[in-house]
């Protein structure tokens, strides 16, 4: 445990300090620094491109409203895209607008409208267990798979099994 002690420390000091790192630090910058372009990797886990699944740290770090135009080197503009979505967005005629950090919406030139948002980090948990006085789940199970109850018609009544001609090897097939 000795060894891991400083490990711990320096989490522990970088987590009670969190607050103090500002990752919009620097807007004017025309490229985002490491801990913003690791913290957008993070937030969206893949190209934000519609379908696509490239990793983030194979993507070029993107301003949502170009920096040629004002845009700004903030986590709320920024946005990984693999080559092939950024010269699409460029050159395209696709339009892309994040309403909300890590939430992306695209328009093709048609007029489609596809919304892309990061994958959850977990899957999402299954609803509760009911309590013990739920009314819905007071239904008893029923007794055995050969006693359900099938609400409906019945079904129709199997054919009845007919017995195969002999068949005479030495004869010469019909075709």
């Amino acid at each position: 445990m000795v060894q891991w002690t400083g490990v711990l420390a320096d989490i522990a000091r970088q987590y009670a300090h969190r607050e103090r790192r500002d990752l919009d630090a620097h807007p004017d910058d025309r490229l985002p620094r490491a801990a913003l372009r690791r913290h957008t990797q993070i937030r969206d886990r893949s190209c934000v491109g519609v379908g696509c699944r490239r990793r983030p740290a194979r993507c070029d770090q993107d301003h949502t409203v170009e920096y040629r135009h004002g845009g700004e080197t903030v986590a709320a503009d920024l946005g990984p895209l693999c080559r092939h979505d950024h010269i699409l967005k460029g050159q395209g005629g696709w339009t892309l607008q994040q309403p909300s950090p890590g939430t992306f919406l695209w328009v093709s030139p048609l007029g489609g409208r596809y919304e892309v948002r990061p994958e959850p980090v977990l899957p999402l948990l299954p609803d509760s267990c009911p309590g013990p006085d739920d009314p819905w789940h007071d239904e008893a199970a029923p007794p055995s798979p050969g006693t359900l109850i099938l609400y409906g018609p019945d079904p129709p009544p199997s054919p009845p099994v007919r017995e195969a001609d002999p068949v005479d090897l030495d004869t010469p097939p019909p075709y």
